[in-house]
């Protein structure tokens, strides 16, 4: 059996963890010896069942697994990679690992000092277009240092790999007019889901109507006016709906950004939820939104909860630049796609979406997409055709 060292700065504790690289590697650890090198945050360990539960399952999987705790000072990021590179060559040089599979830009450039080291084939599993996402926070945009110094590491990692993962078809080809990539090494794998855990249920036929939002809504890309306009047009439309966001903001703070009446205020629900609760939240909802901001930056974003929504089987509505979503939600109708944030291209979007919800085909519509495209089973398979390719060479 082939072993496959993945390095990340994401924990396995976290919710991303558990959503988006657990199922993953537990799906390959089929096929392959799987060697975890991770970054867990500090409120994460304190929580001795979600430890228990993960190591339980790494265990159970025959799946190695260490850590270092994520911390946010000064000398956090080069502690956390010096020990990804120490515990990924101690790795290397016990098991004789195969590849080296690192998610997101830092782990890779770990990766490639490996690869150096041990002379392993390295994926860049890229997440995103990172440079792009952090020139939006800063003061200079491109012209700040910062920026320019990730556009050098985007080009070592994209470059020095010998094969790279784009969550979007968006991401892959400005990837490859940027770089002139060979398309032979670049693919597309987006952020899946586990449709055994979100299971298909249909639209619930019920007067009332519940529409939702999940995620972290109080951050720089996320466009809370489109949020408010959403609401207040559903409610125009639909007196008798309701809403629910299901997020670790805090909510009072939320409810003070959202510039909306008390009326509508009283119909919005607002808490966090687990992991394992996000699927059952999920069939009590009629439709879910998601509104982000868009350029270049959002090409390579294939949202997490996109796939999980279309995996129960709900229409969303959402804005245009976000990654692939415009395309697959056009082409597979399994939601409405809202171009501009006025009164009028809203309501008009939330006639479309009533009738998406009434409509008894669109349920099921929501979930074969689910399943050809977004699905645990298809993304790792992808990956075990990477590590195939890369073990014959």
């Amino acid at each position: 059996m082939k072993t496959i060292l993945y390095l990340t700065r994401n924990g396995l504790m976290e919710p991303l963890g558990r959503s988006q690289i657990l199922p993953y590697l537990i799906e390959l650890s089929k096929n392959y010896k799987i060697i975890v090198v991770s970054s867990e945050k500090k409120e994460d360990l304190q929580n001795p069942l979600s430890k228990r539960k993960v190591k339980n399952l790494c265990n159970k999987n025959k799946i190695i697994w260490s850590y270092s705790k994520f911390n946010t000072g000064g000398f956090s990021i080069p502690y956390q990679l010096t020990h990804s590179l120490i515990q990924g060559f101690y790795f290397s040089l016990k098991f004789d690992v195969n590849i080296i599979h690192c998610r997101s830009y830092l782990s890779n450039f770990i990766g490639l000092l490996l690869k150096l080291l041990t002379f392993k084939p390295v994926v860049f599993d890229m997440r995103g277009l990172w440079p792009e996402e952090i020139a939006l926070k800063l003061p200079n945009g491109k012209k700040s240092l910062i920026y320019k110094s990730l556009k050098f590491l985007e080009r070592l990692n994209i470059t020095q790999s010998n094969a790279i993962v784009s969550l979007t078809d968006a991401a892959k080809f400005y990837l490859i007019n940027s770089y002139g990539l060979k398309r032979s090494i670049i693919y597309t794998i987006p952020t899946c889901v586990d449709t055994f855990r979100f299971k298909y249920s249909p639209i619930p036929k019920t007067e009332i109507k519940t529409f939702s939002c999940i995620g972290t809504i109080l951050s720089d890309w996320f466009l809370l006016k489109w949020l408010e306009s959403f609401f207040q047009c559903i409610e125009e439309f639909d007196t008798n709906a309701k809403f629910e966001i299901i997020t670790r903001d805090c909510k009072e703070k939320l409810l003070s950004q959202l510039n909306i009446t008390n009326k509508l205020a009283r119909k919005i629900s607002i808490s966090s939820a687990t992991p394992d609760e996000i699927p059952n939240i999920l069939t009590s909802h009629s439709a879910s939104s998601m509104f982000f901001k868009s350029g270049i930056s959002k090409l390579g974003s294939s949202p997490t909860r996109f796939g999980e929504i279309l995996s129960i089987g709900r229409p969303i509505i959402c804005n245009s630049g976000v990654g692939d979503l415009k395309h697959l939600v056009k082409e597979h109708n399994v939601g409405v796609i809202v171009e501009n944030n006025d009164h009028h291209s809203m309501i008009k979007a939330v006639e479309e979406l009533y009738e998406l919800i009434s409509d008894p085909s669109t349920s099921s519509r929501c979930r074969n997409l689910a399943n050809t495209y977004y699905s645990l089973y298809s993304g790792s398979k992808e990956y075990s055709n990477i590590y195939s390719k890369l073990l014959k060479h």
